[in-house]
């Protein structure tokens, strides 16, 4: 079992001249895990989290965006090489309805966590960022059924944290991103 999580998010308001004409909306949001899992198997942070962030959303013609702005506050702990601890969050999607009645869609995302503690050097290693950061491209539709959604994607690490060995700056994907991401969703949503 997992942290357990509990969440509320609240809509903002947004002018309705920019409601109405690009579909814009946004949600402040708070999310709180509490450390009931396993740490062991890697299924808990170890201590509470508290996760704000404020989500804008954008959805004009067939053209659709997304963006996420936030933090993930909670106690450092060591990982590998690494410390792991709290952090900036970034997000950002953007798609489009190929077909209408969102009988298709596509879209790509990108998720950036930016560890905001210090990182351990060694005599071999200095100069540590640790960002956890991936892209994701995907393809969806309807199915004919708007309350229902399927979508399929993948996705690849973005190498963004780094260190320097022997004067020499080397980047790679951080500690917690995948090499390689496959994502198959099926939502209902019953109007």
């Amino acid at each position: 079992m997992h942290d357990a999580r509990i969440g509320v998010a609240v809509s903002l308001p947004v002018p309705a001249s920019a409601a109405r004409s690009a579909g814009l909306s946004a949600k402040a949001r708070l999310e709180l895990s509490l450390p009931t899992g396993d740490e062991d198997a890697y299924a808990s942070a170890g201590g509470p989290v508290a996760a704000p962030s404020l989500a804008l959303s954008m959805h004009t013609g067939r053209v659709f965006a997304a963006a996420e702005v936030g933090a993930r506050i909670r106690s450092s702990v060591r990982f590998a090489s690494a410390k792991l601890g709290t952090a900036s969050l970034t997000s950002v999607g953007f798609g489009a309805d190929v077909l209408p009645q969102r009988l298709l869609a596509v879209g790509v995302e990108s998720y950036l966590l930016d560890t905001l503690v210090a990182q351990p050097e060694d005599e071999h290693a200095r100069d540590r960022v640790l960002v956890a950061a991936e892209w994701l491209g995907w393809v969806g539709s309807s199915l004919g059924d708007p309350a229902l959604w399927l979508s399929l994607g993948a996705g690849t690490g973005i190498p963004l944290s780094s260190e320097t060995r022997a004067g020499e700056v080397d980047r790679f994907a951080g500690v917690t991103t995948p090499r390689f991401r496959l994502m198959a969703a099926l939502r209902y949503v019953p109007r």
